[in-house]
């Protein structure tokens, strides 16, 4: 990135054969298969000494989006239109890990908040 110094909110994730995130393989991966391994970039809080966290959050990961090269090992993390409960159903029939939902127009703030919601799929034993 073509920055001096930033503060990025995301996850480090690494893709199974399907192209999905697998966290068992992630534990393995930080130690044998760095190589493998992306940063998903979810929210731009600081850059080049400047506090971006009063912005509204569309406001900031519009300025993350522009940071982000098109071969580099950070991914950007789009936004997915449409109605919460539509989504949720299409990421739990992919096998996904779970969605994050955020509030277009907030601002950032640390600890617990209404601002944003991590929901996980429930999983039945095959």
């Amino acid at each position: 990135m073509d920055v001096e110094s930033a503060i990025i909110d995301g996850e480090i994730i690494i893709l199974n054969e399907d192209g999905i995130s697998d966290f068992a393989a992630l534990r393995k991966a930080i130690t044998r298969r760095q190589h493998d391994l992306y940063f998903v970039a979810f929210d731009l809080l600081h850059l080049n000494g400047h506090d971006l966290r009063d912005m509204v959050l569309e406001d900031r990961r519009e300025i993350l989006a522009g940071l982000i090269g098109p071969e580099s090992r950070i991914q950007f993390s789009e936004t997915m239109p449409g109605e919460a409960n539509a989504i949720y159903h299409l990421i739990d029939a992919a096998g996904l890990e779970g969605m994050v939902s955020k509030r277009r127009d907030s601002n950032y703030r640390s600890g617990p908040t209404t601002n944003w919601l991590k929901t996980n799929p429930s999983r039945k034993a095959s």
